[in-house]
């Protein structure tokens, strides 16, 4: 949690203003995810699973097929999360639009 911490400081400090941030956690650990969140100090915007065998395929370190990467948890998770995180966006936009 403190490299964590430490990485989001880091952040605020080069960045200044994080309001466009938020924090993805991955897997399951000592601390959940809202509370990492907090620890950060920065909304939370989703959880992945660890899923580290299509994780590999992703980073060039593995290989699958197609069918089972569709299959896999990181990928119906990172899909979900894409949608959610789009319609948030066209809300925003939406909103800020009409407020002018």
């Amino acid at each position: 949690m403190h490299a964590a911490q430490d990485a989001s400081q880091r952040l605020r400090q080069q960045l200044g203003d994080l309001s466009t941030v938020s924090a993805l956690v991955v897997g399951d650990g000592p601390y959940s995810a809202g509370e990492v969140a907090k620890a950060l100090q920065l909304p939370l915007a989703g959880v992945l699973p660890d899923d580290r065998t299509a994780a590999a395929v992703l980073s060039d370190a593995g290989t699958a097929s197609l069918k089972t990467m569709r299959r896999s948890a990181l990928l119906r998770a990172a899909t979900s999360l894409a949608v959610q995180l789009v319609a948030s966006t066209e809300h925003v936009a939406a909103a800020e639009a009409v407020a002018g």
